[in-house]
């Protein structure tokens, strides 16, 4: 069940009209060694990308709102693009500090050290557990601030799911996260015409559910499955098939600790989503009807049939990523909206992202290599080609004579 096109924030735009160039050709380069930066008298690209980070990291500390915001777009692109786990290391504690700061200032700065956060914990994961906490209760704040516009809590939201999922461990912690995203969600009345709040408190309160522990989530599932299938008939769209989805992947995670496990009103929810996956409601616009038939017929198959729309996602030359289940389709989405078009670059060589879809080590082949290290492979390349051809040339000569 892919996810539909919902909302996006995006980053302010003074953030976009930064002069992101040179750190971006970097960011690039240190990832894909496919960008030159200039001559080869350069300092080398580690060196530069260093000095690029250590810029930014004391620049969103900046007096200047403007200074702060570029930075902290700078931080993102470089954190999307490359992986900088070692770099972080001495600046994990200062460049929290700073984000927590940034976070209780305006909303433009608010929204994109949400997207900081997360992508800083996608970075480093539970090396940074203890800087991260008081970043993550400042997010559930914000989550919570009703003065504050939807777009931004949603994005405290998204960060919240992510940052606590790949940077937590300790269970009283994740359970208070939850129990805040859970408020959000569960207060949203079934006659609202906005989504994008519910989605986000959703969607990171069933990918977080899974690091709660057994007997919270067994909890949890029986609490919730009532308020779930109250919002399959909400007027909004968006929300009912974000309800749908969200009692699949419950569904599925209750049967891995108990095969025989069904919903408590299990047959009436049938009838529900029966219904739905056939709507014809006169009211509903076309397209609404078409995704939402779409989204149910398969949510139906996974609580019904045990049957999972299977995708085959290809990142590199070598691997692939089998989405069999509704987890990995919930946490390969998320990332999505963290990582953008460079999860197949995190997929391949981020050791956290790889570990999160149990892939085993980084392959051989996905080892970096240095701009002297790929202009010698080419040249081999280029000499090894050279050869081939003479080759060929004396065999055909051979057969003339």
């Amino acid at each position: 069940m892919g996810r539909r096109g919902k909302s996006k924030l995006e980053i302010p735009s003074s953030a976009r009209e930064s002069d992101v160039s040179d750190m971006d050709s970097v960011a690039i380069s240190s990832v894909a060694a496919d960008q030159d930066l200039g001559s080869d008298d350069e300092a080398p690209m580690a060196l530069h990308l260093i000095d690029i980070l250590s810029e930014n990291v004391e620049n969103i500390s900046d007096k200047k709102n403007n200074t702060r915001v570029k930075a902290m777009a700078n931080l993102v692109a470089i954190f999307r693009k490359s992986i900088v786990d070692e770099e972080l290391e001495k600046w994990k504690g200062s460049i929290c500090d700073a984000l927590d700061k940034n976070l209780r200032r305006a909303d433009d700065e608010a929204v994109i050290a949400c997207s900081v956060i997360s992508l800083l914990a996608i970075q480093k994961a539970f090396d940074i557990e203890e800087e991260m906490h008081p970043l993550l209760q400042t997010l559930v704040s914000l989550c919570n601030d009703y003065s504050k516009p939807e777009a931004v809590r949603s994005s405290a939201v998204q960060a919240l799911g992510i940052a606590s999922f790949f940077s937590s461990d300790q269970p009283t912690a994740i359970q208070s996260y939850l129990s805040a995203l859970y408020n959000i969600w569960s207060s949203t009345k079934a006659s609202a015409t906005t989504s994008l709040l519910f989605c986000s408190a959703l969607e990171s309160w069933t990918l977080l559910l899974h690091r709660a522990g057994e007997s919270y989530a067994t909890k949890a599932i029986e609490e919730c499955e009532t308020k779930l299938t109250y919002y399959l008939e909400a007027s909004n769209v968006e929300i009912r098939m974000s309800a749908g989805e969200a009692l699949a992947t419950l569904f599925q995670l209750a049967k891995e600790k108990d095969d025989e496990f069904e919903f408590k009103s299990h047959y009436h929810l049938k009838e529900i989503l029966e219904t739905l996956a056939a709507d014809s409601l006169k009211y509903h616009a076309k397209r609404d009807k078409r995704v939402q038939r779409f989204t149910f017929r398969q949510i139906n198959d996974v609580i019904f049939n045990d049957k999972y729309p299977e995708t085959t996602v290809s990142f590199n030359k070598r691997e692939k990523l089998e989405i069999c289940d509704c987890m990995t389709r919930l946490l390969y989405d998320s990332l999505c909206q963290s990582l953008e078009s460079h999860l197949n670059t995190h997929l391949t060589v981020n050791p956290v992202v790889r570990d999160a879809f149990d892939f085993g080590p980084i392959p051989e082949s996905a080892v970096l290599l240095t701009k002297a290290e790929k202009r010698e492979r080419q040249q081999i390349q280029t000499e090894m080609t050279k050869m081939r051809k003479i080759q060929r040339t004396k065999q055909r000569d051979k057969k003339v004579l």
